[in-house]
């Protein structure tokens, strides 16, 4: 269904697009007489004929007039078109704002705790699919020593300060997440930082935090992953999420706070 609304929303910006250059069209058209053009068929051979506004009789147009019958024709059929837009516009925003794409699983959320026990959900409510989710997706892999390390407010040691703040992050905007679990990238084992997960998607990102992005030798080895990731058709900002430090730049925690609020929607 996120697919779904996406197309949804991509329509309607082609369908404003579309409206906005028949309108420029239109100022530049010229002058459309105003009546009724009528075409017939006449032994496989189309004729028009035109019929002014108020006049009681229609007249053959003749061949030095065609450029009017198609500025008229033109107008007729772009007018058709703008009607057709408006209401197909208005039919897509109805829909967007009535939809509740959550409103299926709200009413097994929305029972007791006795009635659910007595009820069988007909989906995966969203609880089961995030235990399931943390159990296929372990975290704590990378067998490298924590020498120095930080306690985040769920209780696990993070390898840096910055990597604190990103887990508690996390932790505080209620998205379920890993640190370090392993992942094998182009033919490599490595451990990404964070993996997160998305209950109503149900879909996984990757969260990299780049902490030394000016040092040369780790900036080359991790634009290289980067790389890696794309390759394997990791998409950055859905599948794929990053953070950057330098020695003079701390981590930007507003603009994480962004990321991720435009993520988790």
């Amino acid at each position: 269904m996120e697919k779904y609304i996406a197309y949804l929303a991509e329509q309607q910006e082609k369908l404003s697009k579309l409206e906005k250059t028949i309108r420029r069209n239109q100022r530049y058209s010229g002058h459309i007489p105003e009546g009724s053009l009528r075409v017939s068929n006449c032994q496989g051979t189309p004729q028009y004929y035109f019929r002014g506004k108020g006049e009681e009789k229609e007249r053959f147009v003749r061949k030095k007039e065609m450029d009017m019958a198609r500025r008229i024709a033109q107008h007729t059929y772009d007018e058709k078109l703008l009607k057709q837009i408006k209401k197909t516009q208005n039919v897509i925003k109805n829909f967007m704002r009535n939809y509740d794409e959550q409103a299926i699983e709200k009413i097994y959320e929305n029972l007791c705790q006795g009635r659910k026990a007595l009820v069988n959900p007909r989906f995966e409510i969203k609880e089961e699919c995030i235990e399931k989710w943390y159990r296929d997706n372990m975290g704590r892999q990378n067998s490298y020593p924590i020498t120095k390390g930080f306690m985040t407010e769920r209780g696990e040691m993070v390898r840096s300060k910055s990597e604190k703040i990103l887990a508690d992050l996390f932790n505080s905007m209620n998205i379920p997440y890993q640190y370090e679990p392993v992942l094998w990238l182009g033919g490599e084992k490595i451990y990404p930082d964070f993996i997160l997960f998305h209950p109503r998607r149900r879909t996984s990102a990757f969260w990299e935090h780049f902490g030394l992005a000016d040092d040369d030798n780790y900036a080359v080895k991790n634009f290289q992953r980067l790389d890696s990731y794309e390759r394997e058709g990791y998409q950055i900002g859905e599948t794929l999420l990053f953070s950057i430090e330098t020695s003079e730049k701390p981590l930007n925690v507003q603009l994480v706070k962004k990321k991720l609020e435009e993520w988790i929607k």
